[in-house]
């Protein structure tokens, strides 16, 4: 259970993970916030008096990733398509050619019939983590980060 430390505790993904608007993931060096528009406008909307908008055109998805920098900063923020988009240092729909840590194809988030979009890594060297908050299980073999520690669980007692 993370108690609401200061940097929080990160449980690496092993399969697809659900998200949730406001979910965390730690990526490479790169700390982004998954989080639904406020609001959707179409490309065709118009003011009252019957002015069309002017803006860049949607990218068609309802969620974005936001780059939280020191201090809980906004940095950048990443529209997602309908289909979602892959990320990494080198190949995706978002790119972060300057990380080390991250891989050159590094997770992907997409949405399922269900309705949910979910998280995976993309056999990633560093992992996808997610930041935990609410309790949650854990299993013999995964790994936790926190602060700048790396933790292995190991226990026969949970599998």
């Amino acid at each position: 259970e993370e108690l609401d430390s200061l940097n929080g505790t990160f449980l690496r993904a092993r399969n697809e993970v659900p998200l949730q608007p406001g979910d965390c993931i730690l990526a490479g060096r790169q700390l982004l916030r998954f989080e639904r528009f406020e609001q959707v406008v179409s490309n065709k909307a118009r003011s009252v008096d019957g002015t069309r908008y002017m803006g860049s055109p949607s990218s068609g998805g309802d969620f974005k990733l936001v780059q939280i920098g020191v201090g809980n900063i906004a940095q950048n923020v990443y529209c997602l398509s309908e289909g979602g988009a892959v990320f990494g240092r080198e190949i995706g729909d978002i790119v972060f050619n300057k990380d080390r840590f991250m891989s050159g194809r590094h997770a992907q988030i997409y949405p399922r019939e269900d309705g949910n979009y979910y998280l995976l890594d993309l056999n990633s060297s560093n992992g996808t983590w997610l930041k935990l908050n609410q309790k949650t299980r854990i299993y013999h073999g995964d790994l936790l980060f926190l602060g700048q520690q790396l933790f292995r669980v190991e226990s026969p007692d949970i599998t």
